[in-house]
């Protein structure tokens, strides 16, 4: 993943908190953070995979299948977000 500019730059640190956030099991936390790094950069898929996966933790499943539905045909990591809303 390449950061561009500074929105790249602060979705990337964000991301770092939500995944550190994810592993320390504070989804709610961890949710926050990685909805602003895609505030920051729409496209960035791995953020939306975590926010899938922090939102399945909280059995949030609607908020789930709508982040991995991000996940754009053409990335390699669709058919994983797809079998995440199966």
């Amino acid at each position: 993943h390449r950061i561009r500019d500074v929105r790249d730059g602060v979705a990337e640190i964000l991301f770092t908190m939500g995944s550190v956030m994810l592993g320390a099991s504070m989804e709610q936390d961890a949710a926050i953070y990685l909805r602003l790094a895609l505030h920051m950069q729409p496209d960035f898929t791995l953020a939306a995979m975590t926010l899938g996966e922090s939102y399945a933790a909280l059995r949030q499943y609607k908020a789930s299948n709508e982040a991995y539905a991000k996940v754009q045909k053409t990335n390699p990591l669709y058919y994983s977000a797809q079998i995440n809303i199966a």
